[in-house]
């Protein structure tokens, strides 16, 4: 969305030369797309204009942002200190004219969401549908991400919101939804001594596959060493391979509910006895820095997890998030 007045422009006193918001835009997409090529699809414009568009803004600057790498295009060291200045400017740029359209009686902007995969296949499809109901002029996007991706991209600002697994991280603002329960998943030529569940003695017994972004596994496997039970363990990238490989009985793992849904699963599912979970949530940057449309679209998610019943929480909803907007 193109601004409506000149904003945020940078005067060089030097050289008298001028530095509009579009070329911070810019930036933030060749950082994105690691690529002049691709950045330039995305804004409209020809690779020569991005090219001398970010070569006005150096000279501007007085030293280079960018470097050309084999794997693509990266900030340089003085890059990576401006960036989370640029992201600020562009987000503060996007919340002004919410604002601006917020007085005028309407709701547009943007959104940017970031979810675990099972957010995204269980819950994110009716809340995005429901929201463009009454929201139809808030464009919304969706990426998927593990937690600590997620973490980094909310913290970074390439998300407005993020669906992950708590604790996020220090700075960040947390919103506790659902405790999503964690179970333990065998192949099929296994049998629990309790036959409809496991115990961490039946654990302790088991090798693990263990999801190197395991965090859910590793309070399991942390409560086994405290035990001084150390079960074997094979490292797997991601819950997809994870199960896969269970499937085929090459051991067994811990796998959320929530990734686990309706699926059909070739393996064993038993709960774990006494019963462990993990908190599914919200994180934000902090309430000062949410644009008008965030704030919209983290009341419409806890309005909708209510209505679905889905909302189980340790702790209250902060008050400026719960107030209903829709």
């Amino acid at each position: 969305m193109s601004p409506p007045f000149p904003f945020f422009r940078y005067n060089n006193a030097a050289g008298g030369g001028e530095l509009s918001i579009s070329a911070y835009e810019i930036v933030q997409h060749v950082v994105e797309q690691k690529s002049f090529n691709r950045a330039a699809e995305i804004v409209n414009l020809t690779p020569g204009a991005v090219s001398r568009s970010i070569s006005g803004l150096e000279s501007l600057l007085g030293f280079p942002l960018f470097v050309r790498r084999k794997r693509g295009v990266e900030l340089t060291q003085e890059g990576e200190i401006l960036y989370p200045y640029i992201c600020d400017i562009l987000r503060r740029e996007e919340t002004l004219h919410q604002k601006v359209a917020e007085i005028q009686g309407l709701a547009i902007g943007s959104v940017r969401i970031a979810a675990l995969g099972s957010v995204c296949i269980a819950w994110l499809p009716q809340i995005i549908r429901s929201f463009n109901r009454v929201y139809p002029h808030i464009h919304v996007m969706i990426s998927e991400a593990e937690s600590s991706d997620i973490v980094r991209s909310v913290r970074d600002s390439f998300a407005d919101i993020g669906f992950v697994a708590l604790p996020g991280g220090e700075g960040l603002c947390e919103i506790p939804l659902y405790e999503d329960p964690l179970y333990c998943v065998t192949p099929q030529n296994y049998f629990p001594k309790e036959k409809h569940f496991v115990t961490v003695e039946d654990l302790a017994q088991m090798t693990f596959l263990t999801p190197q972004n395991g965090r859910d596994i590793s309070v399991i496997l942390d409560l086994l060493e405290e035990k001084d039970s150390c079960p074997y363990s094979i490292p797997v990238m991601g819950d997809n391979a994870t199960l896969a490989m269970v499937e085929c009985g090459m051991g067994s793992s811990i796998i959320p509910g929530l990734f686990l849904g309706n699926r059909t699963v070739r393996a064993g599912v038993y709960p774990i006895v006494p019963g462990h979970y993990r908190t599914i949530g919200l994180i934000t940057t902090s309430r000062e820095k949410l644009s008008p449309a965030t704030h919209r679209m983290v009341q419409h998610i806890i309005s909708q997890m209510k209505e679905r019943g889905l909302l189980h929480l340790h702790k209250q909803v902060p008050e400026w998030m719960s107030l209903q907007s829709d």
